[in-house]
């Protein structure tokens, strides 16, 4: 995974692979895109969602590199559907910008 700011104008994009063969990909948009809502196909269990300011992309590697075992929550019958992350470890966090992630991801989810 590479964060390359200002390459493109493409999304940055993180797919996680969950158990069971289901997917989430989170799509940070470089720019606001009006109307992107989260996505769950049920037939192939992948559930997109999509966050608006790049800025997040680096803590969510962050995250997924440091944090674990993390649980994906899909909530496909929310309209839109939901997905949530968290993480399962018994020991706390350890650093501020986890903790903060966290809370950004519980809330935009």
């Amino acid at each position: 995974m590479a964060f390359l700011p200002g390459s493109t104008d493409a999304p940055e994009v993180i797919r996680i692979f969950c158990e069971d063969d289901y997917s989430l990909f989170l799509v940070f948009q470089k720019k606001p895109t009006p109307g992107l809502i989260n996505e769950y196909d049920t037939t192939n269990h992948w559930g997109s969602a999509y966050l608006e300011g790049i800025i997040q992309y680096p803590h969510y590697i962050d995250l997924l590199r440091n944090e674990g075992p993390l649980e994906v929550l899909f909530v496909p019958d929310d309209t839109p559907p939901q997905f949530n992350i968290y993480t399962i470890e018994k020991e706390g966090i350890g650093e501020g910008e986890i903790a903060s992630t966290l809370d950004q991801i519980r809330n935009r989810l």
